[in-house]
Formats: structure tokens, sequence, C-alpha cells
């Protein structure tokens, strides 16, 4: 099958004149490539950047790149026995940035704004339980302002060395603005420190 190029040289130089097919093809070719390129303009502003629009909700998926945010805390925070205590992170770690997505790292949120029942939303969550020689239980939390919660939870542990927990949860947000955070729990019966843990929500739709 030949090109564009072949097409166009062979018109250009002069030989043979193309055949009715060899037009048609080299019209749908071009067309093909009119298409394509009007579709770059959504993706790059007339400066050359990047156009805020695609974040926009269109259709199954929103064009790339995501909005996403992520918060990191490789200090170990103090946890009291028994009790919720929401994670708190570090705002001048690298692994703390947000791109689209709403941070507080200093009440440990992050906040998504999106259509109602329209938005969806990868979230992970986890973090390293310090050794305790006592208590069963160890609990992280992911909460929202809309009361709901996921809970990774381990029971039974006894004399337990460092337990790592994560949670991996897909949501369709229930409304226009809603927040998620991170708590903690245990029952080890003294302070426990909970340490290298971070809070990730990506935008999939």
């Amino acid at each position: 099958m030949p090109t564009i190029g072949d097409l166009i040289a062979k018109w250009a130089n002069g030989r043979n004149a193309l055949l009715r097919g060899e037009v048609e093809e080299l019209r749908l070719k071009l067309n093909r490539i009119e298409a394509a390129a009007s579709r770059l303009d959504t993706l790059s502003s007339p400066t050359g950047g990047l156009d805020p629009n695609i974040f926009r909700n269109s259709g199954g998926f929103s064009v790339l790149p995501h909005a996403a945010a992520s918060m990191y805390n490789g200090t170990p925070q103090v946890i009291p026995t028994a009790s919720d205590t929401t994670l708190l992170f570090d705002a001048t770690s690298g692994a703390t940035w947000s791109h689209g997505i709403g941070i507080d790292a200093s009440t440990g949120r992050i906040t998504v704004t999106g259509a109602n029942q329209n938005t969806v939303l990868l979230l992970f969550a986890w973090g390293t339980w310090a050794a305790n020689a006592s208590g069963t239980l160890r609990d992280i939390k992911l909460k929202s302002n809309d009361g709901s919660l996921v809970i990774d939870r381990h029971a039974g542990l006894g004399a337990a060395a460092e337990v790592f927990s994560r949670i991996v949860h897909i949501r369709r947000t229930p409304s226009a603005t809603t927040y998620y955070y991170m708590d903690v729990n245990h029952d080890a019966g003294v302070n426990l420190n909970f340490d290298d843990f971070g809070f990730v929500v990506v935008r999939l739709r």
C-alpha cells in the first residue's frame, strides 16, 4: 500500500496521473491526520502547555494525566491505645504533593471535588505498626466525611513483630465535595508508634 509521500511524489514528479483509487486513499489518509491533530488540540493550550480542561470529566475516562494527590510521613506518630487517631503528614516531604486534588498535611485530609455520583477514585493507604509484645489488634481505617469506612484489621497478634497494613479501595463519590483521611487504632495497652505511612488518591474518572 503506497504511503502519502509516495502518492504526492508520483503526482509532483509528473509521472502517470493518480488513479481514482489512489486519490481516494490519499483523501482518507489526510482526513485521518487532520482528525488526529484536532484531538491533540484538547491536550495543549495555545502557549504550548497543558490545557486546564484536560481534567474535565470526558466520557468513560478523563484525558490523561489524571488528577492525583499523595501525602507521606517517615517520622513515627505516637498512637495512644484504644482510641481512633487521625494520621498527620509531612508537608515538606517530596512524596507529599497534589495535582488537581486538594491536600492538607496538617489535618491529614485529601479533598476531591467532582460531579455527584460521577467521579471514580482509587484510594491507597498504608503504614507500619511498631513491634509490641502486648495487645492483639492493629487497625488502619480509611474514612470520609460522608461516613464511609474501610478497615484493614490484624487480629490475634500476641507478641507481634512489626505489622504492615494497607488499604486499596475504589469508590464512586457520593457528593460534589468529599474529603478522606486515615485513622489508626490498637489495643496494646501502651502508646505505640505508627511509621512510614502514606495516603494516595487518584481520580480514575
